[in-house]
């Protein structure tokens, strides 16, 4: 596609009035892209044929492109060829100007479209045969009634010894049209004789020829020649140049031709009525009416009727294409099944889409960050804490000790062996809920991890202490420093067992719960103190409950808890927590508040009383631009004045609260309210522009540009009138089909003109009596000119 830009710009910079002999440096330098063009276009056809064969099924040589390819090629080879014995290639260089073709098959829609157009074709051979057989016989009527008559003319007949003056042998109404007479056996519109006097400058020709005189004018006389155009022969050439007459059914075919274009056919008529009869009317009236009013739209009609099939065909082999490759984005996938959305509103998802994407890592992250900063500060108290062996007791009122009920002796006297650490008791865990637990890798600090799956979250937790006596033993891990997690350490798999069997918790594992919570919810010690607040509150609910084999234990020393309480219950930290708490109640309550007042103002912006009160702002704002003149009164400009800028808050304020209701993104996404937002938008920059321009009565350009924007306010009665909207989506729809045939016309007028500059380039020029060139404005000198040619020639223009 490189190439094939970079050949169109080359051939473009072609200048037919200076390039003929090729002597510039930029001819030169032309020259030289233009060779290594061919190069690269030579070298891509050989390696082709090299790997697909030359002939056959499957082949090179069996595309339609590739041939057009080879034939380019060719024909490039063969200037070159050619070249060296100097023969004039004017023709075969113009077929280099196919070669931006090539871009026709680089381009799929493009391509798909030009192979819809060719379907076409076998239809059109129908339509094309009766074109024909219309042409046909209108031509041989033509030729059978009008062969030769528009030749006729009113000849210069003189009388005897009256010598030829310097005048036209032939009468002449102007210079532009040719005065066509009629034959004493026709009845046509002109006669010759019976014209207007002969005028030579400002004076009027009454006077006779005299015999044997030259017969010169004077300022007060002159002969009126005009009275001696009486014959009416067939001498004379054809109007336009010779190129419009019935002379032959090849020139009655152009004639038609021109007839069934509209273009220019009132001129042939008045010739024929003129030259024949008053009644030829009849014949090119009907020839439109069958000619341009059928068979033309006939053809549209075949383009048209085998367009759509054809393309309904491509478009359900690609649809069975695009089923065999589904696409695995959620993006994408949310959309396989309902009608597809325009480009702009695929465009707004994915930008909200990003944007909740975004959201949500950002909260990952933060989460992430709380979490590992609350793990280092867990980690590093655990460090820094050092406490003695002959520490005295202590303990924090949060914090439960165990000690059997209805048993008042030192428990520390008994000597028992420790069989494993004081446990807390939790739910019993099911197969399921282990596997669940150990989704919780996050909220756990990594040490603990083999113990994670023995974790459960539950509104009442239990101290179990079904062997009293040694809780409160100097061996217990609560009460000694000595016996740490990696003494206690104990595999997964007697984790999960014991989670299984009795739902046990020791200590180090209620401390590590504690520093995940701390971690893992936003509140931080917030958290913990209700951790402590729902073990209270289970230890004093299943009191009564467990007499049996489970002793409620009352208030005792657990050094463990005091370790965590130092940790992290740190009287700044908790009143930073404490204020966090109250920042997030004020921000659910704020949060709560706009959803209410977003759900309230909704419900007013559908209210169909808002809906037509924007209505009618609409109307009246279009008569109050509707009622402006000129040389109005000041009344009525500052009245016109004041109601714009009344129109524009309303029309703002409708636009904020849309955005409220609905939201930024679902508000975009509406094509309607973007162009409302457009026209809020250029309103209020137009007003900010005008107080700066008060005393200008006539203002700016710029500002004159801006207040045109306001009839754009007219459209948006689009929005309450369903048909006309319902039309423009159709409208709209079709835009991108348009912009592939648009395409295809630009690259066709691309070809043409580039043909036409190899043509016609620097022939539509004549010189004047200074020797200088006088060019037609219609012309083919340079790229821009042969455009505007071709356009011209697209719009039936003269």
């Amino acid at each position: 596609m490189l190439v094939i830009f970079l050949n169109c710009v080359t051939l473009g910079m072609y200048q037919p009035c200076v390039d003929d002999q090729c002597v510039t440096n930029r001819c030169k330098i032309l020259q030289v892209f233009d060779d290594i063009i061919f190069a690269f276009f030579a070298l891509e056809l050989t390696i082709k044929m090299v790997a697909m064969g030359v002939y056959g099924h499957g082949t090179y040589l069996a595309d339609s492109w590739n041939r057009l390819d080879f034939f380019i090629v060719f024909a490039g080879a063969l200037e070159y060829a050619l070249n060296v014995e100097n023969i004039n290639l004017s023709a075969i260089r113009t077929i280099r100007v196919l070669r931006p073709l090539r871009a026709i098959n680089r381009i799929p829609s493009m391509r798909i479209l030009v192979m819809l157009l060719l379907d076409t074709l076998p239809m059109l051979g129908n339509v094309l045969l009766l074109c024909f057989f219309v042409f046909f016989i209108f031509g041989i009527v033509g030729v059978q009634l009008w062969e030769g008559i528009l030749r006729q003319r009113c000849e210069l007949v003189l009388p005897t010894n009256v010598l030829r003056p310097n005048i036209s042998f032939y009468y002449e109404f102007s210079k532009e049209l040719d005065y066509i007479c009629t034959t004493p056996a026709d009845s046509g519109m002109h006669q010759c004789g019976n014209f207007p006097p002969y005028r030579y400058g400002p004076v009027v020709c009454n006077e006779t020829a005299r015999p044997f005189s030259y017969n010169t004018p004077t300022n007060n006389s002159c002969v009126n020649w005009n009275q001696y155009y009486t014959n009416c022969t067939q001498r004379g050439s054809n109007p336009f140049q010779g190129t419009i007459s019935f002379d032959n059914i090849g020139l009655a075919w152009v004639a038609i031709f021109l007839v069934i274009s509209l273009e220019g056919w009132t001129d042939i008529m008045y010739y024929v009525q003129d030259a024949h009869s008053f009644w030829d009317w009849i014949y090119f009236v009907l020839l439109i009416v069958i000619g341009s009013f059928f068979m033309i739209n006939l053809c549209l009609v075949v383009i048209a009727t085998q367009f759509s099939e054809t393309k309904k065909r491509e478009m359900e082999r690609m649809r069975v294409e695009r089923a065999r490759f589904t696409s695995t984005s959620t993006l994408a996938s949310s959309t396989n099944n309902s009608e597809p959305a325009t480009c702009y509103a695929e465009i707004v998802k994915y930008v909200a889409h990003l944007w909740r994407r975004f959201k949500r890592r950002m909260a990952k992250k933060i989460r992430v960050y709380r979490y590992q900063r609350a793990q280092l500060r867990w980690r590093t108290s655990r460090e820094t804490l050092q406490l003695p062996a002959n520490r005295p007791k202590q303990h924090h009122p949060r914090c439960p000790k165990l000690h059997p009920q209805g048993n008042g002796k030192n428990t520390e006297d008994v000597e028992e062996p420790l069989s494993r650490p004081s446990l807390l008791r939790v739910p019993s865990l099911s197969a399921a809920d282990l596997e669940n637990a150990s989704n919780l890798s996050l909220l756990s600090p990594p040490s603990l991890a083999r113990r994670r799956s023995s974790v459960m979250f539950s509104d009442t937790v239990l101290l179990h202490a079904p062997n009293a006596p040694h809780l409160a033993h100097p061996n217990n891990l609560c009460s000694s420093e000595k016996m740490t997690q990696t003494e206690f350490d104990l595999p997964a798999e007697s984790a999960e067992e014991r989670a299984a069997a009795g739902g046990t918790m020791s200590c180090q594992e209620l401390l590590a719960l504690s520093g995940a919570l701390s971690a893992a919810l936003p509140t931080g010690q917030v958290a913990l103190d209700s951790f402590f607040e729902e073990l209270t509150k289970g230890i004093s609910k299943r009191a009564g409950d467990e007499k049996s084999d489970t002793r409620i234990v009352e208030i005792e020393d657990f050094s463990c808890c005091a370790d965590l309480i130092a940790a992290d219950a740190a009287a700044k930290e908790t009143k930073k927590n404490r204020f966090t708490k109250a920042c997030s109640r004020l921000w659910k309550r704020f949060n709560k508040f706009l959803s209410l007042l977003r759900k309230h103002i909704k419900a007013i912006v559908n209210h169909k009383y808002f809906q037509q009160g924007i209505l009618l702002a609409i109307l009246i704002n279009t008569l109050s631009m509707g009622i402006e003149y000129h040389n109005q009164p000041e009344e009525l400009t500052v009245i016109v004045e004041i109601s714009n800028v009344v129109f524009s808050a309303i029309f703002a304020v409708e636009m904020i609260l849309k955005i409220i209701s609905e939201g930024p993104f679902k508000y975009i996404s509406n094509g309607f309210n973007v162009f409302d937002g457009v026209i809020v938008i250029l309103s209020a920059f137009e007003l900010t522009q005008s107080v700066g321009h008060e005393q200008d009565l006539a203002g700016s350009s710029g500002l004159s540009v801006l207040r045109t924007f306001r009839l754009l306010r007219i459209l948006k009665l689009v929005r309450f009138m369903p048909n006309l909207r319902r039309q423009l989506f159709v409208m709209l729809r079709t835009m991108d089909n348009v912009a592939v045939f648009f395409s295809l016309l630009v690259l066709f007028i691309f070809i043409f003109s580039i043909l036409g500059m190899n043509l016609f380039g620097c022939k539509f020029c004549k010189k004047d009596e200074d020797g200088d060139l006088d060019c037609d404005r219609k012309n083919f000198d340079t790229l821009l000119w042969a455009f505007v040619t071709v356009f011209q020639v697209l719009n039936i223009l003269n």
